[in-house]
């Protein structure tokens, strides 16, 4: 059978590339990712059958024991990248992750859905009936967002936002979520999530451009030309208390 000896051959080259490497299977490198997988996701691999798939999450044990060992992770970035991963999880099941005729999502779209997913987590995570976290916390993940950002652009993969857009859009996802308590507790009800979706494309081009109406200090750079010598952290100090500010 040709199909059985193309996959016997693509698992002894795959095994030949892991045993090359440090540690070979307990390697970190082979599992420094989290990711959102279905069953588009592993489609174009050889003698792997995606079609049973559910949308899942997968957090590699690489990038957990990275975040323990770490002494610049916080608490708070496990749970972000988590709420974040399970924000795609969320858009997928509104379809609004669509491949395309190569398989693959846009790269226009995937970078929207990025900083959405930045801004769903931030609001999970601020929210009071969700992590519920303090003015402090807040901080953290909003300054891990800034830090994971990359200035990829017009890529394949469509990047992830720069920095200074990732800090705005998690900024407007916690602010969003305290302000769903400034309603009187007679008038309130819960936020559907269409309802928060339809919220963040009112303002997705100003979370691109860094606007200050909807991420006030912001202190990352939202660009290339900006990077060098910018501050990335001095300004999280004060972003918690712009976002308590809108709470009761």
């Amino acid at each position: 059978n040709s199909h059985m000896v193309d996959c016997d051959n693509f698992a002894d080259e795959l095994d030949d590339l892991i045993q090359s490497l440090p540690y070979q299977y307990n390697s970190p490198i082979l599992t420094m990712n989290a990711f959102v997988a279905n069953k588009d996701t592993f489609k174009t691999l050889p003698c792997f059958d995606s079609s049973i798939l559910q949308p899942s999450v997968l957090l590699g044990d690489g990038l957990l024991q990275y975040l323990e060992d770490s002494d610049a992770a916080s608490d708070q970035d496990a749970d972000f990248i988590l709420s974040h991963e399970y924000a795609h999880v969320l858009q997928m099941e509104s379809n609004l992750l669509h491949v395309n005729s190569h398989g693959r999502i846009p790269a226009a779209v995937l970078a929207k859905m990025e900083l959405q997913a930045d801004a769903l987590g931030a609001y999970f995570m601020s929210h009071r009936q969700g992590g519920g976290l303090s003015t402090s916390e807040i901080d953290e993940i909003v300054q891990r967002a800034a830090n994971l950002g990359d200035f990829v652009e017009n890529s394949s993969s469509g990047g992830h936002g720069s920095p200074g857009q990732r800090e705005c859009a998690a900024i407007w996802g916690a602010r969003h979520a305290k302000n769903q308590f400034v309603v009187p507790e007679e008038g309130r009800r819960r936020e559907t999530l269409q309802e928060l979706l339809e919220a963040f494309d009112q303002v997705h081009h100003q979370i691109v451009n860094g606007d200050a109406s909807v991420c006030p200090d912001r202190t990352a750079p939202l660009d290339c030309d900006h990077h060098s010598g910018s501050n990335r952290s001095g300004g999280s100090h004060r972003i918690g208390s712009i976002v308590s500010s809108v709470s009761l």
